[in-house]
């Protein structure tokens, strides 16, 4: 398929490595990917009450990859995804990563090999918003060598939720700290999602609390898995070295 990665803004610009590596996964599946410098989905805008400037934002945005040939759209991020689903009034199909390998090319890795114990975290969005659970957890179980445990209370949000974690800041880090004690039940080495807006906040809590645990969004774990992306600190990282 002819696909239009779409790049949220925090990815594009605080975490590049996962746009690169969803790139690098959406051509290993046999896609045709494309990539043109878009705006904001406007979903902030819109969650803080900006209504009417986050549609115009919306709708430059929408403007700029009318404008490249694609047959689907394809986001690392499922808050994202729920947002232009539900407001954007595009003539191509949106999905969110997990989602589009699983549900429409109805993919999972071979060959790919991670050794290590992982466990999972539902974002609201990916959850609550599209019904992604078992699609991550499917290619997840796909991976040679990955030992997937479950945390309990895996459905509890993380407390980030964007300008909430502002507002709210008290409420939020109880929240996250919560989430991080089940996560660290498990004896997972790495966390794994399709939201890094989530670990924006959770990562930054664990490294407050020097927590051995790291971060990883489901594309970066695929990439690795695969040797489409490399991780100099990977064979060195062990439970309890950080």
């Amino acid at each position: 398929m002819k696909v239009f990665l779409f790049v949220p803004c925090f990815i594009n610009h605080l975490y590049p490595n996962v746009a690169i590596a969803s790139w690098k996964l959406l051509e290993h599946t046999g896609n045709w990917v494309t990539y043109k410098p878009h705006g904001c989905c406007g979903q902030p805008a819109y969650n803080a009450g900006w209504e009417e400037p986050a549609m115009i934002t919306a709708r430059n945005t929408q403007q700029i990859i009318s404008e490249v040939d694609h047959d689907v759209v394809v986001v690392p991020s499922a808050s994202c995804t729920a947002f232009m689903k539900k407001n954007w009034k595009h003539k191509t199909p949106i999905y969110e990563l997990t989602q589009f390998l699983v549900d429409v090319l109805d993919w999972t890795p071979t060959n790919a090999y991670f050794p290590r114990v992982v466990t999972y975290h539902d974002s609201c969005s990916a959850l609550r918003d599209l019904n992604i659970s078992y699609q991550p957890r499917k290619l997840l179980k796909s991976v040679e060598g990955l030992e997937l445990v479950e945390m309990s209370h895996r459905d509890r949000c993380c407390g980030f939720g964007g300008t909430f974690s502002v507002k709210f800041s008290d409420v939020s880090v109880a929240m996250g700290q919560f989430k991080l004690s089940q996560a660290l039940k498990t004896k997972a080495q790495y966390i794994v999602s399709t939201d890094q807006s989530c670990f924006m906040h959770l990562a930054s809590l664990s490294s407050a609390m020097n927590y051995p645990l790291r971060f990883l969004h489901i594309a970066e774990l695929l990439a690795l898995s695969l040797n489409l992306i490399k991780d100099e600190n990977l064979a060195e990282f062990q439970w309890g070295q950080g």
